[in-house]
C-alpha cells in the first residue's frame, strides 16, 4: 500500500460473542517494511470444543507508530471458526478484500495451550498437604511402608501439640504422562460422526404444521434446528466433512417394509451427505418418499456404527474416534437391547449423543445416560460412560446454547478411552512414519445395512 516502501502489517484479531458482535481479542506485533511477513507475538484465545466460535483476522498497514487502527490502510481479512485451526495446527487461506481480487494468503498456526480443570461450584474443605519431590516418590513407593503427614498451616500456627490432620499412605506410586482431547484433535484424530433422525409415526404427519418433522417453519422444524447446531460445530473436526445419515423407523417404498438404518440420500452402498446441507437436502427428501411407521428401535444402528468403532479399536494409534448422533422424539422401544449395544460400544472408540425432540417423557433416556450409575448388561457393566441425553425442549428459543449441553461431555470421553488403553496422541513425527492405517474413514468405509 506504500508507495516509497513496502507496507508495515499488524494483525487485529476478533471473536464474535454470544450476541453475535465482532469485539477485540488481541493484536500482534507490528513488522515494519515487509509484506512477508513473520508475526512472533501470539494472540491468546479461551478455546472451547463445544462452542462455534468464530473469529475473524484483519491485516493493517500502520505508517506511523501512532497510528490508529481506524486511519491504517486495510489490506485483507479472513473469517474462519478457531475449530478449523486446532483440528488442522496449521492452514493457509486467503484474504480478503472488497477492492482487490487477490491481495495475499494468512498461515495460521496453533502453537501451544494450556489446559484448566474447575469444580461444578468450586467449593472444597481443605484438609491439609504435604510436599515432595518425585525422586522421593519412587524411592519411598519401594519401601513396606510409604506414609506422609498432611499438614493444615492454620491449625499449625494455632495449636501447640499439632503434628497433622491425618496421614496419606501410598500404596503404589506410578508417573505418568496425562494427554487432554486438545492433544489428540492436535495429533490428528477425527471425529466421524454418524447422524440418525427419527421417521417414526409420533412425530406427526409432515404434511401438518403440528408435525415435529414439518418443513414450512422460517427457522426450521426442531430436528433441522438440532443438526445445524451440532453439525456445524463437529464438521470442523472430519477431515472430509462428509457424514453418514440415516432414518429409523420408516415404512419404505415400495412394500412398506419398515427399516431400522436407511440411508437418507437413498443410497445404501454410500449413505455420505456432503456436509450440514447434504444432510439437511437427504432429511427432507426422504420426507416426501418415506412413510412415518414404527416402532423406535435404535440398537441396530448403535451396532452399525460400533463395528466401524470396533475396526478403530484395532489400531494403536488415535486416528478415528466414532459419534453416533441420534435425534428422536421419544424412548426407545427396544431399551434393553440399546443399553446391551452401549455396553459393547464402551469399550471401543465411539460416544453416543441422544437428543430428545417433542415433549415426550424421556425417563429411560435419562437411565442411559448413566451419569450416576454405570450401565449394566446380563451382569456386564459398562467400562466407561459413552452416552449424553439432552432434551430440546430445555434450549427451545435459545438453539445457541443447544452445542455446549450436547458436545459437554465428548471431550472427557474421548481422553477417558485412550487413556485407559495408554494411546498417546500422534505427533507430526508419528504422522509422517505411520504406515497406512488399516482403519476406514468415513469415505473409505464399507456400509451394510
Amino acid at each position: 500500500m506504500d508507495v516509497l516502501s513496502k507496507s508495515d502489517p499488524q494483525i487485529v484479531l476478533y471473536m464474535k460473542n454470544h450476541e453475535d458482535i465482532w469485539k477485540e481479542t488481541g493484536r500482534t506485533d507490528k513488522v515494519s517494511n515487509d509484506c512477508n511477513p513473520v508475526f512472533a507475538q501470539p494472540i491468546q484465545i479461551s478455546y472451547k470444543f463445544e462452542e462455534r466460535q468464530d473469529i475473524r483476522i484483519r491485516v493493517f498497514d500502520l505508517d506511523d507508530p501512532g497510528q490508529s487502527i481506524g486511519m491504517a490502510d486495510f489490506l485483507g481479512e479472513l473469517e474462519i471458526p478457531v475449530g478449523q485451526i486446532v483440528a488442522v495446527r496449521s492452514l493457509t487461506k486467503p484474504l480478503d478484500h472488497p477492492r482487490f481480487q487477490e491481495c495475499g494468503t494468512i498461515t495460521i498456526t496453533a502453537t501451544e495451550f494450556s489446559c484448566y480443570d474447575h469444580d461444578d461450584d468450586g467449593s472444597h474443605d481443605f484438609i491439609g498437604y504435604f510436599i515432595t519431590t518425585l525422586a522421593q516418590l519412587r524411592d519411598r513407593a519401594n519401601a513396606s511402608t510409604t506414609v506422609f503427614d498432611l499438614i493444615n498451616p492454620k491449625k499449625l500456627k494455632t495449636k501447640k501439640d499439632y503434628s497433622n490432620s491425618g496421614q496419606v499412605k501410598m500404596a503404589e506410586c506410578r508417573v505418568e504422562k496425562t494427554y487432554s482431547f486438545l492433544d489428540y484433535i492436535m495429533g490428528g484424530l477425527q471425529l466421524n460422526c454418524t447422524v440418525a433422525i427419527d421417521f417414526t409415526g409420533s412425530n406427526g404427519d409432515p404434511q401438518t404444521p403440528r408435525s415435529l418433522h414439518y418443513i414450512g417453519a422460517p427457522e426450521g422444524n426442531h430436528y433441522q434446528q438440532t443438526w445445524q447446531a451440532i453439525g456445524q460445530i463437529i464438521q470442523d473436526y472430519d477431515a472430509d466433512k462428509l457424514f453418514p445419515a440415516f432414518g429409523f423407523g420408516a415404512a419404505l417404498p415400495p412394500h412398506g417394509q419398515v427399516s431400522f438404518e436407511f440411508a437418507l440420500n437413498g443410497n445404501a452402498d454410500n449413505p455420505l451427505c456432503a456436509g450440514v446441507p447434504g444432510v439437511m437436502e437427504s432429511y427432507k427428501s426422504s420426507l416426501l418418499t418415506v412413510g412415518l411407521s414404527g416402532p423406535t428401535n435404535c440398537a441396530p444402528m448403535m451396532r452399525n456404527v460400533s463395528r466401524l468403532a470396533i475396526i478403530a479399536a484395532q489400531s494403536r494409534t488415535a486416528q478415528h474416534y466414532y459419534v453416533l448422533l441420534i435425534l428422536t422424539d421419544g424412548q426407545f422401544t427396544d431399551i434393553y437391547d440399546c443399553i446391551g449395544a452401549i455396553v459393547e460400544a464402551s469399550d471401543y472408540p465411539m460416544s453416543i449423543i441422544i437428543i430428545g425432540v417433542g415433549n415426550a417423557n424421556f425417563e429411560d433416556m435419562e437411565r442411559l445416560d448413566a451419569d450416576k450409575k454405570a450401565l449394566q448388561f446380563n451382569g456386564r457393566k459398562a467400562s466407561r460412560d459413552i452416552v449424553q441425553f439432552v432434551p430440546f425442549k430445555k434450549y427451545a428459543g435459545n438453539s445457541g446454547a443447544l452445542p455446549g449441553a450436547v458436545l459437554a461431555e465428548l471431550p472427557r470421553q474421548v481422553e477417558e478411552y485412550y487413556r485407559k488403553r495408554r494411546i498417546t496422541p500422534l505427533s507430526k513425527l508419528d504422522e509422517e512414519s505411520e504406515e497406512e492405517d488399516s482403519c476406514p474413514s468415513d469415505s473409505e468405509s464399507e456400509y451394510s445395512y
